[in-house]
């Protein structure tokens, strides 16, 4: 069992389509409250509401979350473990233009979410080869040279990013067990 990044669900395998399969079962109903969204990606409620207060994440309706506004919680709330905030929403700028306007995305972040999960499930290692190849699997048939590239490089720094808190928790946890 695997657990979606940024997220406390837990899946059988990393590919695109349980991604998709899941999240599209998830907002069945039509999105979901911010508790709900609290709940699952485990980040206090003000945390997010402060997001969408800063223009990280467009306002829900009718105090609902959709799947693409929930994906861009769940990237900011992983990457920012890893990476500045402002270079976090700089990196989500890089492939959707204006954060909080999704009408502008070059690939909407659930579709982004969705190539994310295939491209770690791709990984065998967090080497940068590995990282690059598992990138170029993901992107060989999407959109043109410039979305692709652009979807490439965007996909290359989370993975990375992805990489590196896998790697700080192994850290702790082998710091916890020298009673540090």
């Amino acid at each position: 069992m695997y657990v979606l990044p940024g997220t406390n669900i837990e899946v059988r395998e990393l590919t695109y389509a349980a991604a998709e399969n899941l999240l599209d079962s998830i907002f069945l109903t039509g999105g979901l409250v911010l508790s709900q969204v609290a709940g699952i990606t485990d980040c206090a409620p003000h945390v997010i509401q402060n997001w969408v207060k800063r223009g990280f994440v467009s306002p829900p309706v009718n105090k609902k979350y959709s799947k693409r506004q929930f994906c861009r919680i769940v990237f900011i709330s992983f990457l920012k473990e890893i990476m500045q905030i402002d270079r976090v929403t700089a990196l989500m700028g890089y492939i959707n233009g204006h954060l909080d306007d999704e009408s502008d995305d070059l690939v909407d972040d659930f579709t982004l979410y969705c190539y994310f999960i295939q491209t770690i499930g791709l990984l065998k290692d967090f080497r940068e080869e590995s990282v690059s190849s598992a990138v170029e699997l993901t992107v060989a048939e999407c959109g043109d040279g410039f979305v692709r590239a652009r979807l490439g490089d965007t996909l290359r720094v989370m993975a990375t990013a992805y990489g590196a808190s896998i790697l700080k928790s192994r850290a702790s946890l082998l710091a916890e067990g020298l009673n540090l």
